[in-house]
């Protein structure tokens, strides 16, 4: 979207400690290693700060993430009200951190995560990077109860063999939609077999 001018993207790093050499991370990374960082308000910030330019429509924003930056924006929207959707791939909500409900506003998920993920668990529990996370299929839950959506979600089978959950009739136009890729691991595919992956995140946030 940002090639063809329908957006503008806005890519921060995560925290890096130059006295312990500890590498950027956000604070839903390797536990050993992650930030402690105040990062809810360091994108508040960010955001605050586009706000002034006449180009940016602060309304509409919307934040995406891969393994540690998923992570990320479920906890920044699960505890704030800055963005209205976001694309999570390869991580999910973690047991013992901010659930959805600790914000008012409705929040768009688009969802994509690997069954056989040897990093973040598809079915949740310890992980290697030291967390306890939510299962993939019931984070989506969690935002579907959030949303207010029909908790009786639509399941599909894609081209690619894919699962695709979908809970429908939320409120304030929030949705909510998951892919699980039986043969997927760590990485973000290209193709879902409904679509390009981030092409298909885009027009999910134009829906809304």
């Amino acid at each position: 979207c940002v090639d063809i001018g329908e957006c503008i993207g806005v890519v921060p790093n995560g925290h890096e400690d130059a006295a312990t050499g500890i590498p950027r991370s956000w604070n839903c990374g390797n536990k050993e290693t992650e930030s402690h960082a105040d990062e809810p308000m360091f994108i508040a910030f960010i955001v605050e700060h586009l706000a002034q330019y006449k180009q940016v429509d602060s309304a509409r924003s919307f934040a995406v993430g891969h393994s540690n930056g998923a992570c990320l924006v479920h906890q920044v929207v699960a505890h704030t009200n800055i963005f209205g959707g976001i694309g999570a791939f390869a991580s999910m909500l973690i047991h013992g951190r901010p659930m959805p409900g600790a914000s008012d506003r409705k929040v768009a998920v688009f969802q994509v995560h690997g069954v056989k993920d040897d990093v973040i668990p598809y079915e949740g529990g310890p992980s290697p990077v030291g967390h306890d996370f939510v299962s993939a299929e019931e984070t989506v839950r969690l935002w579907a109860e959030h949303n207010r959506c029909q908790l009786d979600p639509l399941i599909a089978t894609t081209a690619l063999g894919n699962r695709r959950i979908e809970y429908v009739e939320c409120a304030d136009g929030a949705r909510v939609v998951h892919y699980g890729l039986p043969d997927g691991d760590h990485d973000v595919p290209y193709e879902l077999g409904d679509g390009e992956t981030l092409q298909m995140t885009w027009e999910f946030f134009k829906s809304l």
